[in-house]
């Protein structure tokens, strides 16, 4: 299966967080090391997620669904250092764009 681009998940990240923001007020603290992260590790993407005013929809998406999952991994019996990570991984985590050199921009985590 093809991955959506990023055009596409920046339509469905602002329509998404306009149904969550009913429920779940955008900017929590996680939302904010979110874009933290990506500004730091993604640049590229931070850039063209802010032309389309799409990276803080898809942060506030992003987390939504990390606790979502961190609650439903719980449930399921996982402790929750474990529940928390796996839900991280899920949701949270990016692979750190390549500069124009190949190297890695950022860290990890």
């Amino acid at each position: 299966m093809a991955k959506p681009s990023l055009w596409a998940t920046a339509l469905w990240a602002k329509s998404e967080s306009e149904k969550l923001a009913q429920t779940w007020p955008m900017g929590s603290v996680l939302e904010s090391r979110v874009l933290r992260t990506w500004q730091r590790n993604s640049p590229r993407m931070v850039r063209s997620l802010n032309r389309w005013q799409a990276t803080e929809a898809l942060a506030h998406v992003l987390v939504d669904r990390f606790v979502q999952a961190e609650v439903k991994n719980i449930k399921a019996g996982l402790p929750p250092c474990d529940a928390r990570e796996e839900a991280e991984k899920d949701w949270l985590m990016l692979e750190p764009e390549e500069d124009d050199n190949g190297a890695l921009s950022g860290r990890i985590c």
